[in-house]
């Protein structure tokens, strides 16, 4: 538990595009993360890395190859309802064994501390923190989904 210090305030991980393996239960007991966005391939993904995460339920992955992920990465962090990748991921449709149903069209920031991700679904979906600014969106948008964080649009 690598980052067990910083639960109190932890909301979002967002791993830039140099972070190329994350060791064994990493950001395990991270209760308070509702999000993690990985910014590019990502090598490894150690055991229990994102372990009992009660409250973690989006993963935005942006990179097209597919992780090598030791067993239990998501253990008991089961509120996860959320992964998106790129149309280019060569995983299929899993994220380290967690069934991946969404596919990302555009993605962006929208505010501070705040991101978007629009779907091939015709979906927009806003999560982070704070208060989203005035942003530009696709005119074929037909769900718009806000997640928990977001305080004022």
């Amino acid at each position: 538990m690598v980052f067990f210090i910083c639960n109190e305030k932890l909301n979002t991980i967002e791993m830039n595009q140099n972070i190329q393996s994350i060791g064994i239960s990493a950001f395990e007991g991270m209760t308070k993360v509702r999000s993690i966005t990985f910014y590019s391939n990502i090598n490894s993904i150690g055991m229990k890395s994102f372990s009992n995460m009660t409250l973690l339920n989006t993963i935005v992955y942006l990179g097209t190859e597919t992780p090598s992920c030791e067993e239990n990465v998501f253990i008991n962090s089961e509120f996860i309802n959320s992964i998106y990748t790129k149309p280019e991921y060569t995983g299929g449709t899993t994220f380290c064994l967690k069934s991946n149903k969404n596919t990302i069209n555009s993605n962006g920031t929208c505010g501070e501390r705040m991101k978007y991700i629009t779907t091939t679904e015709n979906e927009l979906i806003i999560y982070g923190e704070g208060e989203m600014k005035e942003t530009e969106f696709n005119k074929t948008i037909q769900r718009i989904i806000i997640k928990e964080g977001v305080s004022s649009i």
